[in-house]
């Protein structure tokens, strides 16, 4: 969002940025200063995090950017004398357009990425790279927990109905400290807008596994939990449910979590099964791994 000065023709004086790449819908709003300035104030209602930096001038630009976990502003330069170069009130807006370049990012990138968290010093816990599902990023994560005793969380693909996730070959990414969850979630749009938005599995296990850690304990399998903010799953074409009691059992013959609805009781994660290879007799599901990670960091 670029903000105009208060200048009698008003030209750009400063651009406001989403920090991060975000559907959350951040809006930008500009209103005089208390004692002087402007006050300006940043609100991501979806997160609940409301921002006020109040009797704002431009020299306050680094400040904002060091400060704030919603926004990064940018001095444009306007070659409208101070003070009018401030920026003009408006009310709450939201940011729009931008480009978060998601489309120039390859799965090599993201195998790279793991290279941040090489650090036996940030512990155990959960890796995963949600939505990623290109082999090379499965085995990467899968290589990535054993060599630092953490858990791998892979996403299966989007689209791939109960027959098609048999058939996956899994070889390469089986490991006893990897697990692989199906479907993916259907879920409200965070930005505020109308309609659905697909969401990948790994992130309800995440969530499932920081749920039994805060209320129960690692040792409690990150199973039978419900999924908040989803209301369905992948179904098949005709609107029929794909996740039948026999396809259950198939898919977890295979070790393939599975995230299904329930009547009455909303969508849940069945089964904390880890993606073990075959022979694997020691560690077989999720809460046995995690136990065992917690005691190598410890």
């Amino acid at each position: 969002l670029t903000l105009d000065d208060n200048a009698g023709s008003p030209v750009d004086t400063v651009q406001v940025d989403s920090k991060y790449p975000t559907e959350l819908g951040i809006t930008v709003k500009v209103e005089t200063g208390t004692t002087s300035g402007k006050k300006l104030t940043f609100r991501c209602a979806t997160l609940g995090i409301e921002e006020v930096f109040d009797n704002f001038t431009l020299d306050d630009i680094a400040d904002v950017n060091l400060q704030s976990e919603l926004v990064t502003l940018t001095d444009l330069e306007s070659a409208t004398v101070a003070p009018n170069n401030l920026p003009k009130n408006i009310a709450a807006t939201a940011l729009t357009g931008g480009d978060d370049d998601f489309v120039g990012i390859t799965a090599t990138d993201y195998v790279n990425s793991l290279t941040a968290f090489d650090d036996t010093n940030l512990g155990g816990g959960q890796v995963a790279i949600p939505g990623q599902t290109a082999s090379s990023v499965l085995v990467a994560l899968k290589s990535h927990a054993e060599a630092y005793q953490r858990l791998a969380i892979m996403d299966a693909a989007f689209g791939n109905d109960v027959s098609e996730m048999l058939a996956v070959d899994t070889t390469t990414y089986r490991s006893n400290a990897a697990a692989l969850y199906y479907p993916w979630l259907k879920g409200p749009k965070l930005d505020g807008t109308s309609g659905d938005k697909w969401f990948p599995p790994s992130i309800a296990a995440l969530g499932a596994c920081a749920h039994v850690d805060r209320n129960e304990g690692t040792q409690k399998a990150p199973a039978n939990i419900a999924v908040p903010f989803a209301y369905d799953v992948e179904r098949n074409t005709d609107g029929s449910t794909m996740l039948t009691d026999t396809a259950r059992g198939s898919l977890a013959a295979k070790q393939i979590n599975v995230i299904a609805p329930i009547t009455n009781e909303g969508l849940k994660i069945y089964d904390a099964q880890l993606l073990f290879p075959v022979g694997e007799t020691r560690l077989r599901f999720i809460h046995e791994r995690r136990v065992v990670n917690l005691v190598y960091h410890s």
